[in-house]
This record gives structure tokens, sequence and C-alpha cells, in this order.
């Protein structure tokens, strides 16, 4: 079953072969099975398209709503994820903010690490999924992801994670397109993150770092929307002001 769209599916699509194809090409150094979060074997949703990072971020936002006693939930997604906006906007307790630097139809056109025209926590929440992993300056979007969200606010940060990566990898200089695809694995990709060096910068700017994986959310909850057993979901948090 799908948490995006709540229909029923008997099988989720595999990841495209243009992928596997490209990574091969170009001598991908690591393999699907080292990545954190990623069910390359059923990834995506035959009806609404989402991906098995989008049903897990699904299934933490309905926890959430049900637990949380915030209301007039404010919410910024970056790089927005058609199924997942529309997900969050069907709740009908979230105000939803679009954003992108290259996308049409966002809410704002907006370079992540310069987002001058939200003030400072104007969000309770944010979602920046596979973004970081584009940027130049990480660390200045980590550092306005921080900035724009409230004291006591969270969001969800993912980015590609290899397991077998004892240090991030990256070369936002790089301009060789099968060097990307080889080291990053992707060609618009500027770094690769090992776990501890991506949980690592995101404290380095303020943030407590939460990691929810099968443990929290229960195994049979993971297999019935198609999450692969070794995902792993990043929530941070800022701190409340003192």
């Amino acid at each position: 079953m799908c948490p995006v769209c709540d229909n029923k599916t008997h099988q989720f699509v595999p990841l495209p072969d243009f992928y596997k194809e490209n990574l091969e090409k170009y001598g991908y150094v690591y393999s699907f099975d080292d990545a954190e979060t990623l069910n390359y074997k059923a990834y995506t949703c035959p009806n609404c398209g989402a991906s098995d990072r989008d049903r897990l971020y699904a299934v933490f936002i309905s926890k959430y709503l049900k637990e949380s006693k915030c209301s007039n939930i404010t919410l910024l997604e970056i790089a927005p994820s058609v199924p997942l906006s529309k997900f969050i906007k069907d709740t009908g307790e979230i105000s939803l903010r679009t954003a992108d630097l290259m996308m049409q139809g966002v809410d704002d056109c907006v370079d992540i690490t310069d987002m001058a025209c939200y003030a400072d926590g104007e969000f309770n929440f944010f979602v920046c999924s596979h973004v970081l992993e584009h940027v130049p300056d990480d660390l200045k979007a980590m550092n306005e992801l921080y900035r724009v969200l409230k004291p006591t606010g969270c969001g969800i940060v993912m980015v590609p994670i290899v397991l077998t990566l004892d240090k991030i990898d990256e070369d936002p200089s790089l301009e060789d397109i099968g060097e990307r695809w080889r080291r990053f694995g992707q060609d618009d990709h500027v770094r690769m993150y090992s776990k501890s060096g991506f949980v690592s910068r995101l404290e380095s700017v303020g943030f407590t770092v939460r990691q929810y994986s099968k443990d929290y959310f229960g195994v049979n909850t993971f297999q019935m929307h198609g999450i692969s057993d070794k995902s792993v979901l990043y929530v941070v948090e800022k701190p409340e002001s003192n």
C-alpha cells in the first residue's frame, strides 16, 4: 500500500534501468546494496509516482500530525516531490510553501544557500530531500535551513548515503560527467555522503539529529509500504532559544 496516495498496490516499480546502465557504464565504485535508504527493487508507486523515500516521509508526517500538539503548521518543501506535496496539502493541517532554484511551478524561486526571502524562524517544519548532494556549499545551505526554522521546529533532511564510505567524498569543482557518475552516482551530484559525515555536518550548524529506522516505525510498516529494511529517516530539530 502506498501511504502517499492511499492506494493499494501489489507491486511497486523498480528503479529505472537508466541508473543501473549509467552506473555500470562509468564504473560506479559502490553498489545499490551499499545505499542506506533505497529500495531499488520497489522504488516507485505505480499509481502516484511516489518514491520509496516519499513513502517514508508520508508515514512520518502522518505520525507527526497525530502526536504533535503543534497547530497552524507551516512547512517549506525544497525541490518538491509532486506526490508528496499533494499528500501534504491533502492533510488539511499544513500550510505548504514550495521552493527551488530551477523547477517550474514552485511558489518561490530560491537558492537554498541564500533564502533571504524567508524570515528567521518562519517555518515549523521543512522537507529537504536529496538536494544537498547537488549544492557546492552544503554547510551554507544547512545554515539557511537552520535559520528559517522556528525554535523547537523540525525538518526532514535526506541525502544519498553509502554505508561502506568512511568519510564524505566531494569535489564541487569536478565537471567531468563520467567521473561524477563513478564517484557520486549521478551526473549532477558533487558529493557522496558517509553516514557519520552527514550527521556531523548537520550537528555542526546547531541541529539535533534524530535517526528513525524500522525499530521506530515497525518492520511491518516498512514491508507494507515498500520501504527497505536499511532505511533511516533523518529528522533534525532546532533547540529552543535560551
